[in-house]
């Protein structure tokens, strides 16, 4: 079971089975509140990124989501919702 707080929009998540924390930046804080409310493709999840963050979702910006996606499924944070080959989303 992971217990997480948010203090001025930073997210940190503890993991009460393996002792670890961990801080999340504004990028994966987003990710985790969105799939927080909602299963979402990783599609959604950048769209929404990048409307919310008022970027433009052009190649660099997309390799930083898939970076932070990455990050977010080897903590366990999200899972995919498709094959287990598939890119991480929510």
């Amino acid at each position: 079971m992971d217990s997480w707080r948010c203090w001025d929009g930073e997210i940190v998540v503890y993991d009460h089975c393996s002792g670890n924390t961990m801080k999340l930046d504004i990028i994966m804080s987003e990710v985790f509140r969105f799939v927080l409310r909602r299963p979402a493709t990783e599609a959604a999840i950048v769209a929404h990124l990048a409307a919310t963050l008022d970027l433009a979702a052009d190649a660099h910006f997309r390799r930083i989501a898939d970076r932070a996606l990455l990050r977010l499924h080897q903590a366990a944070l999200i899972q995919p919702l498709s094959s287990p080959g598939a890119p991480p989303s929510a």
